[in-house]
């Protein structure tokens, strides 16, 4: 897996650093079973898309956004 590679990147980190890095691997993995249904050639694609909706919800509890789909400025086609 492609996160399994960022450890060589981690371990040259400062340690005080390193916790950034442990928590953006937690940011994907809390989205690994989504994930696992993207089909793409690159296997990072899904790592970061999961990294990027991570932060976006986190921006959205500091904002204090209670509905998140009030701020959506994009429809799906195939939305539940």
């Amino acid at each position: 897996m492609v996160i399994r590679e960022w450890n060589k990147f981690r371990r040259a980190m400062p340690v005080e650093d390193r916790e950034y890095v442990d928590r953006l691997v937690g940011m994907a993995m809390r989205h690994s079973h989504e994930a696992s249904y993207m089909a793409s050639p690159e296997p990072v694609e899904p790592v970061f898309l999961s990294i990027l909706v991570e932060i976006l919800m986190e921006l959205d509890r500091v904002r204090g956004v209670r509905n998140p789909k009030e701020r959506l400025d994009v429809s799906w086609e195939d939305d539940d």
